[in-house]
């Protein structure tokens, strides 16, 4: 049984490249495809302390939950692949095989990711694939255009005093074509729906990851309502956000039953408004990436404090947001997983 569920989406449009760093130190020649839920969570406290610095940073936190921020498209949203095994129906035949019919495919598009979430099934025709393989689309074109593309720039570090140790490096950056960005799933009450509005307001300009002080990551902000068919009375739930789980949330069963991927989440602190703190770097933690299937509740997490180890007071929590964005799966399949 399925019931109709509505979601709230803000887009970001970027006008100017990207850089999403892997959280490698100064590893700039690779990057990530995606905003995860904790990224977005922590640069929308930190613009909440630049405009409103009213001590309630945690308390504005824990006022919204959102996904992380997948590739869209002009009206076409796109989704991460779940860890569970698909069954693929093209034209008139049917191939179990996920690891060769589906091999390289990351996002697959909404009106196709309700069937999968619903029955386990990918009905597609030939050529829905995009040019690079990465991206299911539900229409019938076989020449769906590419949206994102990535080209490396070399940089040249010249240190503060002197140019006899300059050094070369290389950045990847990711552009979009006009219309096309990435998206988040969001759910808040009204109030701080306002707030989360005027701090990716003043998020526009500043913008998101690796070199904004040259204009990198900046965007336009929109708002979109969408309805995705999900099923009623499910134990299992896919994970569109990172999930950091309480004590209380984890047991032997649920992690036996469940299909995830575990990524290690810290960085330094840049956010800070104290400049002699930006050079440290928080605590670290895993969290359950995207596209998890867990098994039991309806995931919740927690926002965990990684302030690093440091003998001065003026040093204020840094605060990470593991708590879950989740759909639930249908249940008659959803235990049947794939690690690939």
């Amino acid at each position: 049984m399925l019931q109709k569920k509505p979601f709230k989406v803000i887009k970001l449009e970027f006008i100017s490249p990207l850089h999403i760093g892997l959280g490698a130190g100064n590893q700039y020649d690779n990057m990530d495809t995606l905003l995860h839920s904790d990224t977005i969570s922590g640069a929308l406290a930190s613009a909440y302390v630049s405009l409103f610095n009213d001590g309630q940073v945690l308390e504005f936190m824990q006022s919204f939950t959102i996904s992380s921020a997948f590739p869209f498209q002009q009206n076409h949203y796109f989704l991460p692949k779940p860890l569970m095994r698909i069954k693929l129906e093209q034209g008139n035949k049917s191939n179990e095989d996920e690891a060769t019919s589906l091999d390289g495919i990351e996002y697959i598009e909404l009106p196709l990711y309700q069937t999968l979430i619903a029955d386990g099934i990918l009905r597609i025709n030939h050529g829905r694939q995009s040019e690079h393989k990465k991206f299911l689309w539900a229409g019938e074109d076989s020449n769906q255009p590419s949206f994102m593309k990535s080209s490396m720039q070399q940089r040249l570090m010249v240190p503060r005093y002197g140019i006899e140790d300059a050094a070369s490096y290389y950045i990847e950056r990711l552009f979009f074509s006009k219309g096309s960005g990435l998206f988040f799933f969001i759910e808040a009450s009204a109030d701080a729906l306002g707030k989360v509005a005027s701090c990716l307001s003043f998020l526009e300009t500043s913008g998101f990851g690796t070199d904004k002080s040259v204009g990198n990551g900046q965007f336009r902000t929109s708002t979109d309502s969408i309805s995705i068919d999900v099923p009623v009375n499910s134990n299992y739930h896919l994970l569109l956000s990172l999930y950091c789980p309480g004590r209380e949330e984890i047991s032997e069963e649920i992690l036996q039953k469940s299909a995830y991927h575990l990524t290690r989440r810290g960085g330094y602190i840049a956010g800070t408004s104290i400049d002699k703190f930006r050079h440290l770097r928080s605590r670290s933690i895993y969290m359950m990436r995207e596209g998890a299937v867990m098994y039991g509740n309806v995931p919740k997490g927690k926002i965990i404090n990684l302030r690093p180890s440091w003998n001065d007071d003026a040093l204020h929590p840094v605060w990470r947001d593991g708590r879950a964005f989740s759909v639930p799966v249908a249940q008659n399949n959803a235990h049947d997983f794939s690690f690939s």
